[in-house]
């Protein structure tokens, strides 16, 4: 592959022409370019209609230039810049270059090619090379081969298969693997980081929905053993109540853990014993229906009956091989067969004599 090449490969003057002599003719790979005293140079190429007989025996034109219309493969090599003045491109150029106007170079008389395109490739190539960074070489590459196509076609020339290859030196190589490899641990350091954040995310939520979960089941277990609490106290209430302490002990010899629920029914019935004999009492005083020594035998009944009341404990179950014997023992210490000493006799008012 040369460097470079002559385009006009002939120029011969026209004098002495006879009017019948054999007028030259362009060949498929010549053009012919005529030129005369104040008269626009001429371009003929093959098909084309030359200079008549006329013309070139009067003297209209006086000089005939051959100009080389063949593809000529040319290379070279220089440096660009690039976006950092640190590093720059190694630029290999490769082309086939054509002439593409004749008259053109023949007016700029240009009988070296590569004198006239080298500059103007370079120029052009530094021009864009600046806007790119060593890594955008190949971006840089594309960019560079249009406008250099470009450029030559406006000098005359035409450029097929122009191929730039731009390379980096040592350092520039160095310097790219490590930015991209930093760049990669950097995105590698995102994503963990990315990941962290997330898994803690989903953690705090995964935490979140236990806590509301054992609330809602610490709340459904309450609910539940309230509404069981309650069953039981509706099944032993009427019981209690009517005294059927035989039945309520061999259902507590069954149902052992059932005692504490027994226990509080007693308490309660207990309560609401202990308030009956107190509203009693109030209402007999103030609705002054007592006279002094009534209100004192009744008051000392019904605070006996409160403090033995008051004086009643209730057992305690003690391991779970003694529940079916302690359960029956603890109905019968704290309720007793006979009801009636847990009762209030209302004194009979009609034997008291009436005071005039």
């Amino acid at each position: 592959m040369v460097d470079t090449y002559n385009p006009i490969i002939g120029q011969e003057k026209i004098k002495g022409w006879r009017l019948f002599q054999q007028r030259p003719v362009p060949d498929a790979q010549t053009a012919l370019v005529f030129s005369g005293e104040g008269q626009p140079l001429l371009t003929i190429k093959q098909g084309q209609r030359g200079i008549t007989s006329g013309e070139m025996v009067w003297g209209k034109y006086h000089v005939l230039y051959r100009v080389d219309l063949t593809e000529h493969p040319l290379s070279f090599r220089c440096d660009l810049p690039c976006k950092t003045d640190a590093f720059v491109f190694n630029a290999e150029v490769t082309f086939i270059c054509s002439v593409h106007n004749p008259a053109m170079i023949v007016q700029r008389n240009v009988t070296d090619v590569s004198q006239v395109l080298k500059p103007l490739i370079v120029e052009v190539m530094r021009s864009k090379s600046r806007n790119y960074d060593t890594e955008d070489s190949g971006i840089a590459e594309r960019d560079i081969g249009n406008s250099v196509k470009q450029a030559i076609y406006d000098a005359g020339f035409q450029v097929n298969r122009f191929v730039l290859e731009l390379s980096l030196e040592k350092e520039a190589r160095e310097h790219i693997r490590e930015k991209t490899r930093i760049q990669k641990q950097t995105e590698i350091e995102k994503t963990r980081l990315q990941s962290s954040i997330e898994l803690e995310r989903q953690q705090r939520e995964l935490d979140k929905q236990r806590q509301e979960y054992e609330l809602e089941r610490k709340k459904r277990d309450e609910e539940f053993e309230l509404e069981r609490m309650k069953l039981k106290m509706d099944f032993y209430g009427p019981m209690i109540q009517a005294g059927n302490w035989q039945i309520l002990a061999m259902q507590l010899a069954q149902n052992p853990e059932d005692v504490q629920v027994i226990v509080q029914q007693l308490n309660q019935q207990t309560q609401l014993e202990r308030e009956h004999q107190m509203k009693m009492l109030k209402m007999l005083i103030d609705e002054d229906a007592l006279e002094g020594s009534q209100i004192t035998e009744v008051s000392k009944v019904a605070l006996q009956k409160l403090l033995g009341i008051a004086e009643q404990s209730i057992p305690k179950i003690k391991g779970s091989s003694n529940q079916n014997a302690n359960a029956q023992d603890a109905v019968l210490d704290v309720n007793p067969t006979d009801n009636d000493t847990s009762e209030v006799k209302t004194p009979d008012f009609d034997d008291w004599d009436e005071d005039d």
